[in-house]
């Protein structure tokens, strides 16, 4: 009986292994901002498109079906912003998506007047992807940084922006 026990439980652990499959960690894609266009300009906000970059650091695609990223400029948070694009990131690339934020024009002329003036701007971004697995869908975060030139219109745009900031009673006003 003894024999039988040892039998049955070898099977066991020959089975539980077999069943078991190595599993590669999964990399988040790492996100970086290229570009920003400012959109849609009213007196309140304005919409802003950021073009973020997602690295696939994997020996495999990776299908991304959407996320969220909260972006800030110069160490001011401007807005978070989601998308529901679906992105094929090739094994080892990168692909682009570009992610729509609205940002409010009296808390950045209040938090950071400086960024208005600003032609290079650095940038944090936290982001959520949803990547497609099998028949599941996994959520992956990852934060990054670093810096880019704005363009020229993207700098007029701005710089017009701080043109209204006299209606805004306290701000940027001048000190004695």
């Amino acid at each position: 009986m003894r024999s039988a026990a040892m039998v049955f439980a070898g099977a066991l652990v020959l089975l539980g292994g077999g069943a078991c499959t190595h599993v590669d960690p999964l990399t988040p894609p790492e996100p970086s901002v290229v570009n920003v266009r400012f959109e849609q300009v009213t007196a309140f906000e304005t919409r802003a498109l950021f073009t973020v970059r997602l690295s696939n650091e994997n020996p495999f695609p990776l299908t991304v079906s959407g996320g969220s990223y909260d972006l800030s400029l110069n160490g001011t948070s401007v807005g978070k912003g989601l998308t529901g694009d679906e992105v094929l990131l090739p094994r080892l690339g990168t692909a682009t998506v570009d992610v729509p934020v609205h940002v409010n024009h009296v808390a950045l002329l209040l938090k950071a007047p400086s960024l208005l003036q600003s032609t290079r701007l650095s940038y944090e971004v936290a982001s959520t992807v949803y990547v497609l697995d099998g028949n599941r869908t996994r959520r992956l975060k990852r934060q990054a940084s670093g810096q880019f030139d704005l363009p020229v219109r993207e700098q007029q745009t701005l710089q017009s922006l701080a043109a209204p900031r006299a209606m805004v009673p306290g701000a940027l006003a001048p000190s004695p």
